[in-house]
């Protein structure tokens, strides 16, 4: 009888594919196996789907190549989440799937360019710095090409195929991760104590051989009965053929097994347990509230609004204690990177080494062991940002979404498009469980969710008292008019003279301040004082940001750096300057004004580098710095008891953008960073720069009133249609040449009109402030449809289907419930 499988491929292309099964791969095949398939002339990795699927008789099919993975990698409930995830935000199953899946895993083909001639008639027209490159190297990927500073177009890649000078093959890439083994020492069973260790040094001779026992006695005090070969050996000096010698007296034999990578942080350690502290009044009736929930095993939904310091990450920590007591599992999203260490070390403090952490600032190895140990059940808790709501924990109970309003949720590119917060109340219903959505300034969605009684609303709207001291007051808040301050004081640099004295009162009292400038690099803009010329960068329609410590241009969109120009091209002139202030150009300014000072700076660009995060913020908390200068990353779900200041560069740039939401997250940012002051028993004071002060968001945010503006937002968004009362869907149209782009627009418009009622109002095509990334065109359509409009998926795949698919060059991507205008 034939075997076939039905698998689910990470391109998009909507159905699934069948195909024949050979009986040698039948016995390591299973629903969720990962297996290598042919598709026209490549290959992919594939997840099954089905097995024994049903075909007709006179279809040919192609064969499985081969098994990537040993057993299923998905289990049945992540195959019905991420199908739920694709028909939703109309992606692929497969795309949705290999969401799920830590990267590395999957064998994928690879395009190789190779020099095909080197005659100048072949090489006419094109790139002199791409011929030179290939003069020299021979081959290269595209990705090896963007990283050596070439923005090569597809356009150009084709026109130097056809002209002879490239050649391009697609040649098959195995996985980039894989189990890691190594060889351990195991103790025999008559000497896995430390008297029986130690009864052994007066039998030996050798110096040695003394100091391996002498190793293997800390690691068996320390608990560790298996210790890396590797690291007794250099821990103690010792050569192989010394531990071998000790092999043959049957102390000890090597064995060689997996390895688990597990990031620093994650390990094994001596941390210093914590308990739960007695609870302020409405933290215990939010306490009970979900406890009563989580007994009843049922799926229920809470918006736990608490201000900043009332105390939510310990209603967090009393409902795991609860669900782990019905030896079920949890699910921790935090909207940043950031946060992850000190919620990591929070959590472990209460809850030891059962706590797993999955994001992807990890090394590939480390995220795949950590990945492979949570479907092991090995932990009872997965912290991380929106990634971890795919995680394959089982016997899930709860699900904790922090900072739940945060725009860092939603996945933009690749697909699929999803929004964590979502997809964690969608997975909570599908299995039974709790989930708590937590923030000090809830999103209007959330909101509006809890008024149709779909969520419940729980309230937190005082800061809790810390042990022996009283609640700690809301901070002040001040709001600085630049305009006033650069007509009196002369601004220095981006720091104005009232936020100056407050960070020096500050230093003096052994205080620690924290400053947000929401824009990284020196300077944003780059210009010749002498005609106005300012560099663009070559692949994007945008100016390109100074970047001092490097002394390079970058542009923050493709990643492209080049050096600065010494004289203009324009006018000839060697007169550029930086204009505006970044995170390092603040930075400067401080270190100058308080050369005392220990300053730190956190941003994409000072965080690279593995553990950044962690050590930055470790030094912080250990009070190595006075100030922290950083751009969103500072703003959210910190702690640290010295900050009393907390001053914001400039709180315009949010409000200045095209977008309905814009007031809303320029709140939700400024409150948040606000929040981060005078959390223990020293007053706390918020200094907010602008241009604006007349802006309702400000006096809202004085009076710390979160309630009363987002009422405001809710009766402007009903009027005009928008979420959460009516539902935004974006269609992005990207490529080149321009004027196909444009066509595949207007033809995409054509057609959505053409499918959709007139209920259904279709904006577009335009093109955004930045029309073209990475050599590609960008046109956007928005969808603006009522909420009670059901079908505007479904309405939407048909149009899917319609739309013109075999344009070179040309893309078209969906996002569901876009959280931008465009």
């Amino acid at each position: 009888m034939l075997r076939t499988v039905r698998v689910a491929l990470p391109i998009p292309v909507v159905k699934e594919y069948t195909y024949e099964l050979p009986g040698a791969l039948e016995a390591s095949v299973g629903i969720g196996s990962l297996v290598l398939v042919p598709v026209r002339a490549r290959v992919y990795t594939a997840i099954v789907t089905e097995l024994d699927a049903q075909v007709r008789p006179e279809v040919n099919l192609r064969r499985v190549r081969a098994v990537v993975s040993d057993e299923p990698v998905v289990n049945a409930e992540l195959l019905e989440l991420t199908r739920w995830i694709a028909r939703y935000y109309l992606c692929a199953w497969g795309e949705a799937l290999q969401a799920a899946l830590p990267a590395g895993m999957q064998t994928k083909e690879k395009v190789v360019l190779y020099l095909d001639s080197e005659s100048p008639a072949a090489w006419e027209n094109i790139s002199p710095r791409l011929y030179a490159y290939m003069a020299k190297h021979l081959k290269a990927t595209p990705s090896r090409l963007k990283r050596a500073g070439l923005r090569i177009s597809d356009e150009e890649f084709t026109k130097a195929e056809k002209q002879g000078a490239l050649q391009r093959k697609v040649e098959l890439e195995g996985p980039k991760v894989r189990a890691k083994m190594d060889r351990f020492i195991s103790l025999a069973p008559a000497f896995r104590t430390v008297t029986a260790l130690r009864d052994l040094l007066p039998q030996l001779h050798g110096t040695k051989q003394k100091a391996v026992i002498q190793e293997l006695i800390r690691s068996v005090e320390s608990g560790d009965v298996e210790p890396l070969l590797a690291d007794v050996r250099q821990n103690c000096g010792a050569g192989l053929q010394t531990v071998k010698t000790i092999e043959q007296r049957g102390i000890i034999s090597i064995v060689e097994k997996r390895d688990f990578r597990v990031p620093e942080w994650m390990r094994p350690a001596d941390i210093s347990a914590s308990k739960a502290p007695a609870f302020h009044k409405s933290q215990a009736k939010a306490v009970e509230v979900l406890h009563e929930a989580i007994e009843t095993q049922e799926y229920r939904t809470y918006v736990l609004h608490g201000v900043t310091g009332s105390g939510k990450t310990e209603v967090y920590l009393a409902a795991l204690e609860k669900t782990f007591a019905l030896k079920q599992t949890a699910i921790v999203l935090v909207p940043e990177i950031a946060l992850t260490p000190q919620t990591v070390q929070r959590f472990r403090s209460r809850f030891g080494d059962t706590v797993a952490v999955l994001h992807s600032r990890m090394a590939q190895g480390e995220r795949y062991d950590v990945w492979e140990q949570i479907r092991a059940d090995r932990y009872r808790v997965v912290i991380g940002p929106r990634s971890a709501i795919l995680a394959p924990i089982q016997n899930l109970g709860l699900i904790i979404v922090d900072e739940e309003h945060d725009g860092s949720y939603k996945q933009m590119d690749p697909a699929p498009r999803y929004h964590a917060r979502d997809v964690a109340v969608v997975r909570a219903r599908m299995r039974q469980a709790v989930c708590i959505l937590g923030s000090a300034t809830p999103s209007l969605e959330s909101l509006a969710n809890v008024g149709q009684g779909k969520y419940t609303l729980l309230t937190m709207p005082d800061r809790v008292p810390t042990q022996g001291r009283s609640a700690a007051a809301l901070p002040s808040i001040k709001i600085i008019d630049l305009c006033e301050e650069r007509d009196k004081n002369n601004l220095h640099g981006a720091l104005s003279t009232p936020l100056i004295q407050a960070i020096g009162s500050r230093l003096e009292r052994k205080e620690q301040v924290i400053l947000l400038q929401n824009r990284r690099g020196f300077a944003p803009i780059f210009e010749c004082q002498n005609c106005g010329f300012v560099p663009q960068c070559i692949a994007c329609s945008v100016s390109m940001t100074y970047h001092q410590v490097k002394q390079q241009l970058k542009c923050h969109y493709c990643g492209f750096v080049r050096n600065p120009p010494v004289s203009c091209p324009n006018c000839g002139a060697s007169a550029f300057a930086p204009l505006g202030s970044g995170t390092q150009r603040v930075f400067q300014d401080l270190s100058e004004l308080f050369r005392g000072a220990r300053i730190l700076r956190m941003d994409r660009d000072s965080t690279q580098t593995k553990n950044a995060h962690h050590e930055i913020l470790n030094a912080f908390a250990d009070y190595q710095a006075d100030i922290l200068i950083g751009t969103q990353m500072v703003a959210k779900g910190l702690d640290f008891g010295r900050v009393t200041l907390v001053g914001v560069i400039n709180c315009d740039v949010g409000l200045r953008l095209p977008d309905f939401r814009s007031e809303e997250r320029t709140f939700q940012l400024l409150m948040q960073v606000a929040g981060r002051a005078g959390r223990a028993d020293l007053p706390g004071a918020v200094l907010l720069q602008t241009r604006r002060p007349k802006h309702p968001v400000f006096s809202s945010l004085k009076k710390h009133d979160f309630d009363g503006y987002a009422q405001q937002l809710m009766k402007e968004r009903e009027a005009l249609g928008y979420p959460p009362f009516g539902r935004i869907m974006g269609v992005q149209v990207r490529g080149a040449p321009k004027r196909r782009v444009e066509r595949l627009a207007e033809k995409w418009r054509e057609l959505l009109l053409e499918q959709l009622p007139s209920t259904v109002s279709v904006l577009g095509p335009e093109q955004p402030y930045i029309e073209r990334v990475e050599h590609q065109y960008r046109y956007f359509l928005m969808i603006k449809a009522p909420k009670t409009y059901r079908n505007l998926q479904e309405d939407v795949r048909m149009v899917i289907k319609m739309a013109p698919s075999s344009m070179p060059n040309l893309h078209a991507s969906i996002n569901v419930d876009a959280l931008e205008q465009v």
